[in-house]
């Protein structure tokens, strides 16, 4: 029961009497649209959702305050509802979805996150990968991925519900708090664990970067959190060349943190060890606050120039120039990671963790 309902016993009073000192305040009708007195009143949003999760709370249906028409929920006009939730924002638009704040009336202290396909994307290849995204999701159940509550389909698009993760990205909040070195290295090995945990059940995420992990306090806690498995995929899959892209004949992944086999023609060599390059990178940011391959990637370029710069990266000079700053010790596992060819890298995540810890013992 939300707050604004415990304050008198009577329920239905004490959200009648609340949305009356709103609509006074504001003079405004108090049957007004909750989208409406959003536009209206941005300032008072808070005091707007309250009410709007008071009006569920006791089962107002057909109140304008908990209502938005059908056809706002995906056209940006908030708040609206996806079935039972109750979504207040966009907060994230990607590749492929679009993320929402929300909750449900259930679990009025959840907070909560909606992923759908973006609306310019609707195409059976595309509600493909989302179920693929989905499936992927759903198999790992681990401290630090993100968990998936449900899923659905709504107004005939496909959606699944996270667990919000608030917080930053680890890059941006190593910066942001002055990190120290053993600091970044403990959130990175959380992640490690999170990596090997989706290796265990045969999935390959193809997208670790900063962004996608996400740095906030839980229970007290520092915690790294993996998001966003949106290109991730089954390892027997990708290796039988099955992969049923919705973008064919494209590289998938994020240049700078992609490992050569990625950006290749064919993913049929993409596999554990691509993911393990990806936090090589990382490791290599968190070491000397850049990528590898720096500036180098220029939006200037082609793609297939870009490509070229990926396939072929060499970062034995930048290991050398970058000694004389770092321990170099971090850097020998970089290079570990950063091997152009898969075979030459570390075998698995466990194994680059397993040097990453007897390093961190040293500082």
């Amino acid at each position: 029961m939300t707050k604004i309902l415990e304050q008198i016993d009577d329920p239905k009073l004490a959200f009648e009497t609340h949305l009356d000192d709103l609509a006074e305040t504001l003079a405004c009708d108090s049957f007004e649209s909750a989208g409406s007195l959003l536009d209206r009143f941005p300032d008072q949003r808070d005091r707007i959702l309250a009410l709007i999760e008071a009006a569920q709370g006791i089962g107002l249906p057909g109140h304008p305050i908990d209502q938005a028409p059908a056809s706002h929920v995906w056209g940006g006009l908030f708040p609206c509802k996806i079935d039972e939730f109750h979504v207040v924002k966009e907060i994230a638009s990607g590749g492929m979805g679009s993320v929402y704040e929300a909750f449900h009336p259930d679990f009025p202290g959840r907070k909560l996150a909606i992923k759908t396909i973006r609306p310019d994307l609707q195409h059976p290849k595309f509600f493909k990968r989302f179920r693929e995204e989905q499936d992927c999701l759903a198999a790992v159940a681990h401290p630090h991925v993100v968990k998936l509550q449900e899923t659905g389909v709504f107004l005939g698009k496909p959606y699944m519900v996270m667990d919000r993760v608030d917080g930053s990205s680890l890059i941006r909040h190593q910066r942001r708090h002055s990190l120290s070195l053993k600091t970044s290295i403990d959130l990175l090995l959380q992640v490690c664990d999170a990596v090997a945990s989706v290796h265990d059940q045969g999935i390959v995420h193809r997208d670790l970067k900063p962004a996608n992990i996400l740095v906030g306090r839980r229970d007290g806690r520092i915690v790294a959190t993996l998001i966003d498995f949106g290109l991730a995929k089954r390892v027997n899959e990708v290796l039988a060349g099955a992969s049923g892209e919705p973008w064919p004949g494209q590289c998938l992944g994020t240049l700078h943190y992609m490992a050569p086999e990625q950006a290749a023609s064919s993913d049929g060599r993409v596999d554990n060890r691509s993911d393990v390059f990806s936090l090589g990178v990382i490791l290599f940011e968190l070491l000397t606050g850049a990528t590898p391959l720096g500036q180098g990637l220029k939006d200037s370029m082609s793609m297939s120039t870009r490509l070229s710069l990926v396939r072929n990266q060499q970062h034995v000079k930048i290991f050398e120039r970058e000694t004389r700053v770092v321990h170099k010790e971090a850097l020998k596992i970089c290079i570990g990671a950063l091997a152009n060819c898969p075979d030459d890298r570390y075998a698995d995540v466990n194994s680059f963790a397993r040097d990453l810890i007897a390093f961190r013992s040293t500082l």
